[in-house]
């Protein structure tokens, strides 16, 4: 296995760094806050780069993902504006109600993410009220993280537009491109686990497997 060749590290700083851009722009309040989101939205304007094209870089994997993936989110940020939601923070309550009360351990398990991010999203989501921390009845050393009514009441009313965007990504493709598209993004997601923090995801009529460590 080639997990040997990677750096975790640098992974996790680019997550962090994909996560919280988002955050800070739409979720920290006040002076200083906003001053920071004006500054971040320009930082976020795509620079042309028809005077500059560079082939080589444009036709490598790592390049067309990372670019799927700012699509992917700038796609779901615009559909769930109304209810000021990103991935993140819709991924943490689908989490927490299907499974809450849990850890925020194992929430960051879950979803792939660091403890500065999982701690930064908890953080937001309780200052808007939509999860609760409290003393976990197994460990009191540890908390427990539920919805609140405003949280469940916030993540059913957005399920439309969720779907919305979910479609959208798609869109571009025929019904037979979907299927084709989603099975090779599993099969190389499946390749390069355990590389990243990133989830294994266990599909529903695929049994789990162990994999043996070099």
């Amino acid at each position: 296995m080639v997990a040997g060749r990677y750096n975790r590290h640098t992974y996790d700083e680019y997550s962090r760094q994909a996560v919280l851009s988002i955050h800070e722009a739409g979720h920290l309040r006040g002076a200083d806050g906003q001053g920071r989101e004006k500054g971040m939205a320009k930082s976020r304007q795509p620079k042309s780069t028809a005077a500059h094209p560079l082939p080589e870089i444009y036709d490598r994997p790592g390049f067309q993902i990372r670019r799927a993936h700012q699509n992917s989110v700038s796609v779901f940020v615009d559909c769930l504006k109304p209810f000021d939601l990103t991935p993140t923070q819709f991924g943490a309550l689908t989490m927490v109600r299907r499974w809450g009360p849990v850890s925020q351990i194992d929430l960051a398990r879950s979803l792939g993410f660091d403890r500065s991010t999982t701690a930064l999203v908890v953080r937001l989501l309780e200052g808007r009220r939509l999860i609760a921390r409290s003393p976990n009845p197994a460990d009191r050393r540890k908390f427990a993280l539920t919805l609140t009514p405003a949280g469940r009441r916030l993540l059913e009313t957005s399920q439309e537009a969720a779907e919305k965007a979910r479609l959208a990504l798609l869109a571009p493709f025929s019904k037979a491109e979907i299927a084709e598209f989603l099975r090779l993004l599993g099969q190389f997601n499946d390749a390069f686990d355990g590389v990243s923090r990133a989830p294994q995801v266990v599909r529903q009529h695929q049994p789990a497997i162990r994999r043996k460590r070099a």
